[in-house]
């Protein structure tokens, strides 16, 4: 990076987690010194502030001393984002795309940070008086593509809906729940109109349209129903309504609602549900008046620059469009129970899973053809050793057994005690100002969080590897890392051993996750690791993301599984440490890149904490800390089929490869990528028994294609996830296009002797008209043909330059979060060029971030941020000359909220803005 020194924030001797990524923060704020006063004035944060700018303006000052050094960088984008062209933020470049007609142009796949508001909500900016109620995008979408919107509000006081318009105008899908998350799906390919509408107060957003990659999951190959309704009508079901001493019936009630409303009662008994009718768009755009939603009728439209309807299918349309927005504004009103279209229906849809489609990282160890071979419930314990967790995720209920908490240091346990036996993440504020990273929880998900395959559960959510084992959540990481005392006490506590804390568990764990690691070998760690081992327990660890051949503890000392992190191609990830004390590779991801083109950064899905919202979520991390639980959970499914394993035959099953599948080198995958088929079979044979022996099946990896506007070739790996017998052979690929057009051609790249292992994808957008084009490449196999679907955009209309809005690069003091110095950029040729001069002699924090909603808060939900060299682990930059290459990443980070009470009841706490200095906050 050309960076001369740098040293890591707090962590000294303390062991830290191996988690690395970008998440969606808020609270970073900035506190512009006295000295920088009239130097530069960024205008979101002069609201409250005297502001100041930095060097890289290219201003000068009398603070700016020529005695000071410079530092200078680039900031990359992640991979497809893009920004809304009106945010609030009234410095960011201006483009208006508020009707239809100014419909922004954005890429497929994408993902686009925005914000919209209805008039006098949100913060002081530039749509606050007008408001920004509507932004429309113009994009080319393929069959069963699915657009995602997750708004940073809460979705009932602060909430915004999402609908598909066709090429006719016609509304086809249409997105209004009351939660923070609203999705449509393309029925069928071709140029569509997206439309993101404020219902209520003030929202910055992310908006994602990828592509399923997930080859085994409902979701990825089922469409979803395409939405069908009678244009006018909703189905309202009202309460009895007391009025003095007598009761009205629920007719009446309607009756008179219909007349207040200006609309028709047509149909409905004394009880039951009413069908109310308006028959023009402008009856319905009086109802909405009427009901305080004017600012999303067709008549407010019109007003900010939309066409008016005037034939028979432009009314048509508006008429449709009035109808959802009707029905959901009848939701508010006072006695009504419900409000729906007069929806029509059709055969049953197929049921989809909710977010595995984005777990690429289980295909691409072969988890699928495993769990075939799991019992439901398999009684295996995975101790894991980290932040505690969330108890309350609903994804993680009936996946725990009891923990305990051995943080001594009440500074750093953060809960006021020593030694408890509450396991629950109190957050570990490792990020300024109290900010936590829920690191366990996120481990802990992704070893075991409920899945819809076991009994009783659920298809929310995510699917953890070994669903059918549970965790044991054991707190040894706090605020500013964990000591190895408490490493070593969780160690001993796991085994059933004696430890400091004087407790037992009822009965001792399996299997010892430990994602956490650091510098200097100690003998009482190693000891302690070698009594869990013989006491029965596997013991895995993270092998650290220094990008460093250098030993990293606990993954390096004896009779541990070390772990290195691979990318969405099983290539190895670029922060992932490797060498000679690597045992085995498995997921970690990498989110700068999306080499599964799905529109999202490769990072690993799994359990996670909003708090911007408040709420249980689910996110996206990277790093050896997330492939780390893979290895673990994979050895508790082998555990289940055969308790009887030693640590010493999981040892040989390991480097006989039993476990795996050959990669590449040993420095850098050890004996090779974690194969959870491979593993559990190799387990049910040790023991005698009978191995089931389910067909090859061919799989793909990944498992759909986006080319998006820009890339010409990816690379596709073909493998066989089921049984060896009969042997699976692959005869040829070739490529479909269902245009019968020669854009699209498969080469084979590096194959064994049965045409498994790579193939290129290349495409030729030479002589292609404006739009969406699809295709396969297609694998003639001896279980039958697969296909990999592909996704090409052409069109010179649309923005294929990546750009994450107007980015704020603050220069911060790492002991008191004061902003030293700032500078504003914006993107060109898809990056940012900063730098700062006569800087101090010293330590510093760089931040970058977006201030869309304009709030004077860098790197809110659904804005853009990021921080050298990684957003979850700042360092800070000792500065002692002038600096170049000072890189990192931003982009709109993204946590889906879960179906759940708010964290608030399970205890967690968390610093509240007036309470937390002006300064960076992540």
């Amino acid at each position: 990076m050309g960076v001369t020194a740098v040293t890591e924030v707090g962590w000294g001797w303390r062991r830290r987690r191996m988690g690395v990524g970008i998440a969606s923060v808020r609270e970073i704020a900035t506190s512009m010194p006295l000295r920088l006063r009239g130097w530069f004035c960024v205008a979101a944060f002069c609201a409250s502030l005297a502001c100041g700018g930095g060097g890289g303006s290219g201003q000068t000052s009398s603070s700016n001393t020529p005695q000071g050094f410079s530092i200078s960088g680039q900031i990359q984008i992640a991979y497809a984002s893009a920004i809304d062209g009106d945010v609030n933020d009234p410095d960011a470049p201006y483009k208006a795309n508020d009707t239809p007609s100014t419909a922004q142009a954005i890429p497929n796949p994408v993902t686009l940070g925005g914000y919209a508001n209805v008039a006098l909500h949100g913060a002081a900016g530039r749509s606050f008086s007008s408001g920004d109620p509507f932004d429309y995008y113009s994009v080319s979408l393929a069959a069963g593509q699915t657009v995602r919107l997750f708004m940073s509000g809460n979705g009932t006081t602060d909430d915004l809906d999402l609908a598909l318009i066709d090429s006719n105008g016609t509304q086809v899908a249409f997105s209004d729940t009351k939660t923070p998350a609203e999705a449509v799906t393309a029925p069928a390919s071709g140029q569509y109109l997206i439309e993101v509408s404020a219902f209520s107060g003030a929202s910055n957003y992310v908006l994602s349209i990828g592509q399923a990659t997930n080859p085994l999951s409902s979701a990825a190959a089922a469409p979803a129903p395409t939405e069908e309704y009678v244009p006018g009508q909703v189905v309202v079901r009202y309460g009895d309504r007391t009025v003095g001493r007598s009761v009205q019936r629920a007719s009446e009630v309607a009756a008179a609602d219909a007349t207040s409303l200006g609309l028709e009662r047509l149909a409905g008994g004394e009880q039951g549900p009413q069908l109310l009718v308006g028959r023009d768009p402008d009856q319905l755009d009086r109802a909405l008046e009427r009901l305080g939603k004017g600012h999303l009728s067709e008549g407010a439209r019109v007003r900010r620059g939309a066409p008016a309807a005037r034939d028979g299918k432009e009314r048509d349309a508006a008429l449709s469009r009035n109808t959802r927005r009707l029905a959901k504004a009848m939701r508010e009103r006072g006695g009504v129970l419900s409000a729906d279209p007069n929806f029509i229906r059709h055969a049953a849809a197929i049921p989809t899973d909710q977010y595995y489609p984005l777990q690429w990282h289980y295909p691409l160890v072969n988890l699928p053809a495993a769990w075939d071979l799991v019992a439901p419930s398999s009684g295996i314990v995975v101790a894991v050793i980290d932040t505690g967790v969330l108890t309350g995720h609903p994804d993680l209920q009936g996946q725990l057994a009891p923990g305990y908490d051995f943080i001594l240091d009440p500074t750093s346990s953060l809960d006021g005690d020593g030694c408890d036996p509450d396991p629950n993440d109190p957050g570990d504020q490792e990020l300024p100002h109290g900010k936590s990273s829920w690191h366990g929880t996120h481990v802990t998900g992704t070893v075991a969080a409920r899945t819809s395959l076991e009994p009783g559960g659920t298809s929310e959510g995510v699917a953890g590897v070994a669903w059918n084992a549970r965790v044991m959540p054991l707190r040894a990481l706090g605020k500013g890392g964990g000591a190895d005392f408490d490493v070593i006490q969780a160690i001993r506590y796991a085994a059933g051993l004696s430890n400091g804390c004087n407790v037992l568990p009822a009965a001792p764990a399996d299997v010892i996750n430990m994602s956490l690691g650091g510098g200097g070998d100690s003998a009482a760690l190693d000891s302690a690791i070698l009594e869990a081992r013989n006491a029965g327990l596997v013991i895995v660890a993270a092998a650290g993301n220094e990008a460093s051949s250098q030993p990293s503890y606990p993954a390096a000392s004896p009779g541990v599984i070390s772990v290195s992190a691979v990318d969405a191609q099983a290539k190895l990830a670029p922060y992932s440490n490797f060498g000679s004390t690597i045992d085995v590779a498995a997921p970690g991801g990498d989110l700068s890149v999306d080499l599964t083109f799905d529109g999202y950064g490769d990072g690993v899905f799994s359990t996670l904490y909003d708090e911007d919202r408040h709420t249980y979520a689910y996110g996206f991390y990277q790093g050896t800390s997330m492939a780390a639980p893979h290895v673990s959970g994979i050895i508790a499914l082998m555990l289940g089929v055969n308790p009887a394993l030693t640590p010493a035959d999981i040892d040989t099953l390991l480097a006989t490869g039993f476990m795996t599948r050959n990669i590449g080198s040993s420095e850098f995958y050890g004996h090779g990528l974690i194969d959870a088929f491979v593993a559990v079979s190799a387990a049910i044979q040790s023991k005698g028994g009978t191995l089931p022996t389910p067909p090859p099946q061919l799989v793909a990896t990944p498992g759909a294609l986006n080319f998006g506007a820009q890339s010409v070739q990816a690379t596709v790996t073909v493998s066989n996830a089921g049984g060896s017998t009969p042997p699976l052979t692959v005869s040829s690929a070739e490529a479909i296009a269902d245009d019968g057009g020669s854009w699209l051609t498969v080469q084979t790249g590096t194959v064994d002797a049965n045409g498994l292992g790579t193939y290129t994808v290349h495409v030729s957008r030479t002589g292609l008209a404006d739009g969406i084009y699809t295709g396969a490449a297609r694998f003639h196999a001896s279980t039958g043909d697969l296909d990999v679907p592909v996704i090409v955009q052409v069109g010179t209309a649309t923005t294929t330059t990546a750009n994450a809005g107007h980015q704020y690069v603050l220069l911060v003091d790492p002991d008191t979060l004061a902003t030293v110095d700032a500078v504003a950029v914006d993107s060109r040729n898809g990056q940012y060029k900063y730098s700062f001069s006569g800087v101090a002699a010293g330590t510093y924090l760089i931040y970058a971030g977006t201030d869309d909603n304009n709030d004077n808060f860098l790197c809110d939900s659904g804005e853009a941020c990021g921080s050298y060299p990684t957003l979850n682990q700042p360092l800070s930059l000792t500065v002692d000359a002038n600096m170049q290459n000072v890189d990192f990443l931003t982009g709109f980070g993204l946590r889906i909220g879960a179906s759940s009470t708010e964290g608030k009841e399970s205890g967690i706490s968390r610093i509240p803005m007036s309470a937390a200095p002006k300064s960076m906050s992540p």
